[in-house]
């Protein structure tokens, strides 16, 4: 399976020592740089076992074996140069300065994830809490702190307002 010939054209325009080829076994376009066999990081990538269980490790050891090193994968629908350029762009030590700064990059990036990771979990363990002890109030028939509203009260409940500004509704029954 060969990619598109404009897609070709545009990898090899923005980087000659690119290639895309089909990745057999894990049936996605392989994105790869051609190193020189004995350059250390060439040495570095050599998969860990060439005859693994995986697909996607045969397919690395495959394109290694021929002197590429990985980039990047690229599902089949979205083998288009406007899709593929800016997640290249995105690792490209060249175009980040150095290899410092490219590592800066994924790095804030990598925190500006974890952030948002840790306070999604903040956010739902904080109002599952809140929800869970509000639920086992109210079965226990304790009283029970609302927002400032008069929606649902029934004449027999007794309402106090809170200085804070809310209202505390106690069930009826709920005092012995």
């Amino acid at each position: 399976m060969n990619p598109p010939s404009s897609f070709v054209k545009d990898l090899t325009a923005y980087d000659n020592l690119l290639r895309c080829r089909w990745a057999r076994h894990t049936e996605t376009w392989f994105i790869e740089r051609k190193l020189a066999i004995r350059n250390p990081a060439w040495l570095a990538e050599r998969p860990l076992n060439p005859f693994g269980v995986g697909k996607r490790k045969k397919d690395l050891w495959e394109g290694w074996r021929e002197g590429y090193v990985h980039v990047l994968s690229v599902h089949p629908s979205l083998l288009n140069w406007k899709t593929v350029a800016p997640a290249l762009a995105s690792t490209d030590r060249e175009l980040a300065g150095s290899w410092e700064a490219l590592n800066q990059q994924i790095d804030a990036a990598d925190a500006k994830l974890e952030a948002e990771r840790e306070r999604t979990v903040r956010n739902w363990s904080e109002s599952a809490a809140k929800d869970g002890a509000d639920y086992l109030m109210w079965l226990e028939g304790h009283t029970m702190a609302t927002a400032h509203e008069e929606s649902g009260v029934l004449p027999s409940d007794t309402v106090e307002q809170h200085p804070d500004g809310f209202l505390i509704r106690t069930r009826k029954g709920a005092h012995s």
